[in-house]
C-alpha cells in the first residue's frame, strides 16, 4: 500500500493551485486551475521527504457567456511549473505536517480580434504560491483526510492600461487565500479522492475590481494494476459571489461555472513517476470553455 501511495503522491506536488485561462467572469486568471489535483490522493501526505514535480500543461478554449454561447475570443496557454512539497516526520493535532511552494511561468495567448481587439502572446510568471500548512490524518485503515492552507502572493507579471487589466497580463494583481479539505479512500490500488477548495480574493487596487469567491471540487476514481494506474477524473467549479467594480456588481454578477471530465494514466519509471491527464470541457458559463492537457514528472529526493 505504501509503495503505491508514495509513487502516486509524488504527483501531489500539483495539489497547490496552478492557474486557469480566464477572460470574462473573474477579472483575470482564476487563482486555481480547475482539475489540477485530479489523479492524486490529496487526502494523504506521503512518507517524509522532499517531493519535486515538473508539470507542463496546455489550456485552450473560447469564451462562453452566461447562456453557454461561444464568443469570438480565444485563449491558449502553454505553462510549466516547478513545485516542491516537504512531507515532514512531525505531527500536529495528530496529523502529519507538510508545506509546499510552487512557481509557474507560461506563454499566454489571447486572440480578441473577433470582437475588435488584439491578438497577443506574452511570456510571464504567475503569482507565487505557498502552502505553509498541510495537515493529513489517517482516520481509518484506508481513509485519509487532509486540510491545506494556500496563499497566492500578489506578484508576477501584471499590466493595467487606463485602469483596465491588459490582456497580456498573466498574473493576478491581488492576493488569494485558499483553504481546502480532501478525502482519499485508498484500498488495494483503488484511489477515490475528492478535493474541495474555496478561493477568497482581495481587490485589485490597479483596477478596483473584486473577483467573487469560487468553489472547486476535483474528483478522482482510479485503479492501479501492476505499475499502471488508470482512471477517470473530473472537476466542478462554481463561483459563489458576484464580481464587483467601483462598488457595483459587474453585469449580472459574472458568476463562472465549469464541468470537465476525462481520462488519466500514470506509470513509474525508476525514481520518477509520469502522469498524463486530459479534461474535456463539458459545460462552461461566463468563462473560457477550457479543455486541459497535462504531462507531469515527479520524483522524491
Amino acid at each position: 500500500m505504501k509503495s503505491v501511495h508514495q509513487s502516486r503522491y509524488g504527483l501531489a506536488l500539483l495539489a497547490i493551485a496552478i492557474i486557469g485561462g480566464k477572460a470574462n467572469a473573474d477579472e483575470g486568471l482564476t487563482p486555481y486551475l480547475p482539475g489540477v489535483t485530479t489523479g492524486i490522493p490529496v487526502g494523504a501526505l506521503p512518507p517524509p521527504g522532499l517531493y519535486v514535480t515538473n508539470n507542463s500543461y496546455v489550456a485552450y478554449g473560447k469564451v462562453e457567456d452566461g447562456n453557454g454561447k461561444k464568443l469570438p475570443i480565444k485563449i491558449a496557454n502553454y505553462s510549466d511549473s516547478i513545485t516542491a512539497i516537504w512531507s515532514s516526520p512531525y505531527h500536529i493535532l495528530g496529523a502529519q505536517y507538510g508545506a509546499g511552494f510552487i512557481q509557474i511561468a507560461a506563454s499566454h495567448g489571447v486572440d480578441a480580434r473577433g470582437v475588435g481587439g488584439r491578438d497577443t502572446r506574452s511570456l510571464g510568471a504567475f503569482n507565487t504560491i505557498i502552502q505553509p500548512i498541510i495537515l493529513s490524518w489517517k482516520v481509518g485503515n484506508d481513509l485519509f483526510v487532509s486540510t491545506t492552507q494556500t496563499i497566492y502572493i500578489k506578484d508576477g507579471d501584471f499590466t493595467a492600461r487606463n485602469g483596465v487589466r491588459d490582456q497580456t497580463s498573466y498574473a493576478n494583481n491581488y492576493w488569494t487565500y485558499e483553504p481546502s479539505v480532501a478525502v482519499s479512500y485508498l484500498h488495494h490500488g483503488v484511489n477515490l479522492t475528492a478535493n474541495l477548495l474555496f478561493d477568497v480574493n482581495s481587490k485589485n487596487t490597479a483596477t478596483d475590481y473584486h473577483s467573487g469567491s469560487t468553489f472547486y471540487a476535483d474528483l478522482t476514481a482510479s485503479k492501479t494494476t501492476g505499475k499502471l494506474t488508470y482512471g477517470v477524473v473530473g472537476n466542478v467549479t462554481q463561483q459563489t459571489q458576484d464580481d464587483h467594480q467601483h462598488g457595483l456588481i459587474v453585469g449580472d454578477g459574472n458568476r463562472l461555472s465549469h464541468i470537465m471530465a476525462g481520462p488519466m494514466l500514470s506509470y513509474p519509471l525508476g525514481r520518477f513517476t509520469l502522469m498524463a491527464r486530459y479534461l474535456q470541457d463539458l459545460r462552461s458559463r461566463n468563462d473560457v470553455g477550457l479543455s486541459l492537457g497535462y504531462f507531469t514528472i515527479a520524483t522524491r529526493f
